[in-house]
Formats: C-alpha cells, sequence, structure tokens
C-alpha cells in the first residue's frame, strides 16, 4: 500500500514522486521502531493466549454482534485514522469470523516541486475478513489470534501550476493479509470491547471497537 502512492504521483510528474520518497526516506527509522513495537506486541498477545485457555468460553455457536471501530494507520505515508462498522458471528464456541469496513478520511499534504506548491490528497479505504480463535481467560476478558484478508481501495490526486491529475487502484486486485492479535473485555452481558494491533499489507494498524451482541 505504502508505494501506491509514489507510484501514482509518477504517473503524474516525477519530481512529486522524488519530493514524496524522500519524505518517506527520512522517516524510516521512526517507521523500523514502530514495526519493530507492535511485531513484538501481536507476538506477545499471541503466546498469551495460546498458555492462557484454561476456562470455557461461554459464547456459542450463531451468536452475533454489530458495532463500530476506530481504525489507525502507523505509517506517516498513509491516512491516519479511519471509522466503520463491523460484524462478528460465532462459527463455534472457540472461532468467531469478523467482516469490517474502515473509511479513513482524507490525508492532505501540500509540497513544494520545482518552485510550485503542489496539494496532494490520499483517499483510503479498507474492507477486511478475519478469522478470531478464542481464548477465554475470565468471564472478563477473551484473548485472540487474529488472520484474515483485506481489500483496499486508494486514490491519489495532485493539484498545482493550474493543473491537476488523479490515479486509483484497483481494489480486485489490491487484496492484503492481515496477521495480528486481540483482547475483549466484556463491558456487560451484551456489550464487548476489542482492541487489536495487526498488520496489514506493508502496514502496522491499530484497531478498537464496541460490539453489541443480540
Amino acid at each position: 500500500m505504502k508505494k501506491f502512492f509514489c507510484e501514482a504521483v509518477a504517473n503524474n510528474g516525477g519530481a512529486m514522486e522524488a519530493d514524496t520518497i524522500s519524505k518517506n526516506g527520512a522517516s524510516s527509522k521512526s517507521h523500523t521502531s514502530r514495526a519493530n513495537f507492535f511485531r513484538k506486541a501481536v507476538l506477545a498477545l499471541s503466546v498469551v493466549s495460546i498458555f492462557s485457555a484454561t476456562s470455557i468460553s461461554a459464547q456459542e455457536k450463531g451468536d452475533m454482534a454489530f458495532g463500530g471501530h476506530l481504525m489507525l494507520a502507523l505509517d506517516d505515508a498513509l491516512p491516519t485514522a479511519g471509522i466503520g462498522p463491523m460484524f462478528q458471528i460465532n462459527v463455534s464456541e472457540t472461532f468467531r469470523l469478523e467482516g469490517a469496513f474502515t473509511y479513513f478520511f482524507p490525508k492532505k499534504e501540500e509540497i513544494r516541486v520545482w518552485g510550485t506548491n503542489i496539494e496532494t490528497t490520499l483517499n483510503m479505504w479498507v474492507f477486511s475478513v478475519n478469522g478470531h480463535y478464542l481464548f477465554p481467560i475470565s468471564d472478563k476478558v477473551v484473548l485472540y489470534p487474529l488472520a484474515g484478508v483485506s481489500i483496499v481501495g486508494l486514490k491519489a490526486t495532485a493539484s498545482g501550476g493550474g493543473q491537476s491529475a488523479s490515479a486509483s487502484n484497483d481494489p480486485e486486485n489490491s487484496s492484503y493479509i492481515n496477521i495480528g492479535a486481540g483482547i475483549q473485555l466484556n463491558i456487560s452481558d451484551n456489550a464487548r470491547f476489542n482492541f487489536e494491533p495487526k498488520y496489514l499489507g506493508g502496514a502496522f494498524m491499530i484497531s478498537a471497537g464496541i460490539a453489541f451482541s443480540f
């Protein structure tokens, strides 16, 4: 996903691509430290969940929940925050499927190329289907590793010097693997909070949401 913006800009002006790549290069160290931190977080949650399966899940096959979530992309090249709905269904007492759609607020930047101010905008949406393997720790806490697939839509636009251009990816050919882990806190009998660090298409994400069972 990260290189789409550079490729889109390249199709509409090589100088703009060079500027964007230089920005990404300047922040490579921060990306590396973030990546290492969240790799460790995902690994830790996964390991704890595997060795903590000591109680029986209170959730039953066929249980469903609907809610909303906030997602943050920890990558300077992508839009920062997105929101959207999610739906969960228990295939069994220990395995759950989740579908979620996320619309990211557009990322806008202004860069200067050859003496001209260029305004750039990157729009993004993500549709994900993930499987959760549930390890209840108590009546209130559930840990789970997650894996699945996401379809990502991206559109980059640039304008300046009296000209404008745009480019979009093909969502049908833009699917990515998700892998991560999560923690679920049962707020009440029919409400639960989920927090998930995950790796999606070359970028680290954090998702937090609330779902209500019915």
